[in-house]
């Protein structure tokens, strides 16, 4: 295996482990961006079987014999568990008992291929994060089908520098055995393929969708697959907070603290997070807090901090799991010159003391953090 091959498969891997478990009834109940840090197969509802799943997929790409691996080693655990072939499962959320297709062949085949696919997507964008200086430009390509979807075969040779907007949305796969990928190009590779800066970017085309497991109605690329309108590795982080705020405020005080609590228990995820440059900085969900939500008068309980915060240490402050006791037990101040909120709890020898401030779309999130002698 040649180090470059090592390296991709690597990052498969690191992608795979990375993601949470999170079992659903269809693949629509888990959308879009919150693939990229939720590992899931529909009605693979016990958490031990989507364990078998990664696992199998994990220990596949560490052995470089792929798919055939992949099927030859869990069809034999998902058998003896029962989940194989038709069967009749109770759907969670309409309570009704449905005849639902488990596992098969060529169920295995495209579970491996989309979750393979979407790791090597993500592994790649991360990639062009750290090499854009040199290479600042993606082409799109279509892949070794014999039969390419027309909306593909219409974007294809398209070039945009790597940080372009159409990449949220656009960057391969684009659909469930999309093969379709992207090229990181030299700025004279470019211009050689006709790139020109002053020319109108490609004009993404929406039209409805009703995602019928939420209700939702939702506009969706009319290019791209239901469900695939995202980029792997940039939705991996810069997500966390508007899908975790919404299900943790909804999960009440006492579950969403819970979920906080287990969000922070991963410390290589957090780790993850904090490392990542600053261009590329997140808001993760670090307390829940109704006495702050009530103070700025927000239906937003979740307070978020900052993945560059996370690296910020200033005297010391590196207790991040005591920001929940802060905030819940602090003297609170208000600061009418700059709208927030500083909150202050004596422990030990010292104070610690944090600002929350309300953005311009509602969330709560620390401003600042630090310790003060007494």
């Amino acid at each position: 295996m040649t180090d470059k091959v090592a390296a991709l498969s690597q990052g498969v891997i690191d992608y795979l482990q990375r993601k949470n478990l999170q079992p659903e009834f269809h693949w629509q109940d888990v959308w879009e961006q919150e693939h990229a840090h939720a590992f899931t197969v529909a009605k693979a509802m016990q958490l031990d079987l989507l364990e078998d799943i990664r696992g199998e997929l994990i220990a596949a790409e560490k052995s470089g014999l792929g798919f055939k691996a992949f099927k030859d080693n869990l069809k034999p655990k998902l058998v003896d568990r029962g989940w194989w072939g038709k069967q009749t499962q109770t759907d969670p959320l309409t309570g009704e008992i449905k005849t639902v297709q488990l596992g098969s062949n060529r169920r295995l085949k495209t579970i491996y291929r989309a979750n393979i696919r979407s790791a090597r997507a993500a592994g790649q964008w991360e990639r062009a994060q750290r090499t854009k200086k040199t290479r600042p430009y993606f082409i799109y390509l279509l892949g070794a089908s014999e039969h390419h979807r027309e909306h593909h075969v219409a974007i294809a040779g398209v070039v945009l520098p790597v940080d372009h907007a159409f990449w949220d949305t656009h960057f391969p796969p684009n659909g469930w055995n999309c093969k379709c990928r992207v090229r990181q190009i030299t700025q004279r590779q470019a211009e050689r393929m006709g790139y020109d800066a002053s020319k109108a970017s490609p004009k993404i085309q929406y039209v409805e969708f009703e995602n019928k497991r939420t209700g939702e109605l939702l506009k969706i690329p009319n290019d791209i697959d239901a469900g695939w309108a995202t980029n792997a590795g940039k939705a991996r982080a810069n997500t966390l907070m508007q899908h975790l705020t919404g299900r943790i405020s909804a999960a009440g005080d006492v579950a969403g603290r819970a979920v906080v609590r287990q969000l922070w228990q991963d410390k290589t995820y957090i780790k993850a997070i904090a490392a990542l440059p600053n261009e590329q900085s997140v808001n993760v969900p670090i307390a829940v807090s109704g006495r702050m939500a009530k103070a700025f008068k927000t239906d937003k309980p979740v307070v978020a901090i900052s993945s560059g915060l996370l690296n910020f240490e200033v005297n010391g402050f590196d207790n991040f799991t005591n920001v929940q006791a802060v905030l819940d037990d602090g003297v609170m101040a208000y600061n009418s010159g700059n709208n927030d909120f500083s909150v202050v709890l004596r422990g030990g020898g010292s104070l610690s003391t944090i600002i929350i401030e309300k953005t311009s779309q509602g969330f709560l999130q620390i401003a600042s953090i630090y310790l003060l002698s007494r």
